[in-house]
């Protein structure tokens, strides 16, 4: 890569991985959880 703008994601998240900073998969939790929609049901499960 010439340049940050042309670096894919998938080395970060590895990165992030090895370094275990889940950062991805939290970003990834609050999308399902706003897509899912019923909170109290998500409480009662957790």
């Amino acid at each position: 890569a010439k340049s940050l703008d042309d670096l894919r994601t998938i080395p970060w998240v590895f990165s992030w991985a090895q370094a275990r900073i889940n950062l991805a998969a939290w970003y990834g939790l609050g999308t399902a959880c706003e897509k899912f929609g019923d909170l109290e049901t998500l409480r009662r499960a957790y």
